[in-house]
């Protein structure tokens, strides 16, 4: 019995040396390499080389395995935005307006948005677009600004033309800026 409890011992103690050799240990961001992150789990850093993680439901890179985040400083390190860590392991902008600014102060499937309906939108911008953006018009039906009559749905603004069809003349011509060329 006592050899197999000498083996035993020497087998742990060679892991336990192996694992700290090739693990630097950390408390913070600032105590990893650049291309790695603390893990205040683990308590270690954790290579964001190994592999490729760019979704934000599984960011961290852990042994060649992308998982998702256990902290804020994480998803901080990781991403400009997205700098919340949920409850699922998720990369997020938010988890509640109180994270949201002034320009877009709803929080929506965990980004920050500036609308979800027209009650949120005012003034010469109404509408609340599919992006949840606040914009001029939806349908050109919404446009009755002198001679801007279409409505441009990329940018939500009511422009003079969207086609060579809104222009009139005899070479119609809609430039780029959704104005008629004459």
């Amino acid at each position: 019995m006592l050899p197999y409890l000498v083996a035993t011992i020497t087998i742990v103690l060679s892991l336990a040396s192996c694992t700290k050799e090739n693990t630097n240990f950390c408390d913070r961001k600032n105590d990893c390499e650049d291309s790695e992150v603390c893990s205040p789990i683990l308590q270690a850093c954790i290579s964001t080389e190994l592999c490729s993680c760019d979704a934000a439901d599984k960011p961290i890179c852990s042994v060649d395995v992308c998982q998702g985040c256990t902290a804020n400083e994480e998803c901080a390190t990781l991403f400009e935005v997205r700098d919340v860590c949920t409850a699922e392991g998720s990369c997020v902008e938010c988890t509640g307006p109180s994270e949201c600014g002034v320009t877009a102060p709803t929080c929506l499937d965990g980004d920050c948005v500036e609308c979800v309906t027209a009650s949120a939108c005012r003034g010469e911008l109404p509408f609340c677009s599919e992006r949840n953006k606040c914009v001029e018009c939806l349908t050109s039906g919404d446009c009755d600004v002198g001679t801007r009559r279409s409505c441009d749905q990329s940018t939500g603004s009511c422009v003079e033309c969207v086609s060579n069809f809104d222009c009139v003349g005899v070479d119609p011509q809609c430039r780029a800026d959704g104005t008629c060329a004459p």
